[in-house]
């Protein structure tokens, strides 16, 4: 399902070093298939297009262009930086490839709330913001930068310094689940991925 926003990019944050996988993140299947896939196939039904952000080599063959760092070594601040920073539309949709539980339908329920007179707009599940799900305002990438090269790579912190827009996702929308924004960063947490859906 589209939404009314015609030009949305999508960024996949693919950068992170995988220490306690031991392989490249992006590329472990879970749920029958690789993590960026997940990512990708979610942001494609609602954005005009998708990047990747990734220092890797191993994402070129994907079919969607890849972006390294701006400014290397900064973790997701980092990445978010890079994806407003090659982005060419108002409105980026951030999405870390380490959250298989993301559908193409949570993804439209946050850009149903759009407004142009914030920096973001971020998802808030069990009290806890998700920085690495949420919508960025091209026009807050002079913050990013101010914050990345000062060396504030602490995306809540950031986040208290911009302008965002709350969205509440609990237990009374269609599309929540506690398990909305788990991510996997090991091989227990691909098995506990997983069994979700036999115990469903």
């Amino acid at each position: 399902m589209k939404t009314n926003e015609d030009n949305i990019t999508g960024i996949v944050l693919a950068g992170g070093k995988s220490t306690r996988m031991g392989s490249e993140k992006g590329l472990i299947k879970v749920k029958g298939k690789r993590l960026i896939d997940h990512a990708i196939d979610s942001l494609s039904s609602v954005c005009s297009k998708t990047i990747i952000i990734s220092n890797q080599e191993d994402y070129n063959e994907m079919g969607v262009f890849v972006h390294s760092d701006v400014y290397k070594d900064k973790g997701p601040a980092g990445g978010v930086h890079a994806g407003l920073f090659y982005s060419t539309t108002k409105w980026n949709l951030v999405v870390a490839c380490d959250m298989p539980n993301l559908s193409s339908k949570v993804l439209s329920h946050i850009c149903s709330f759009i407004q142009d007179d914030y920096d973001a707009c971020v998802p808030v599940l069990n009290s806890n913001k998700q920085p690495l799900c949420a919508l960025y305002n091209r026009s807050c990438l002079e913050k990013l930068e101010h914050f990345v090269l000062n060396g504030e790579l602490k995306m809540m912190n950031i986040l208290s310094n911009i302008k965002i827009k709350v969205i509440n996702i609990n237990e009374d929308l269609e599309i929540y689940s506690p398990y909305l924004f788990e991510n996997v960063n090991s091989l227990e947490d691909v098995s506990f991925v997983n069994n979700l859906d036999d115990e469903s």
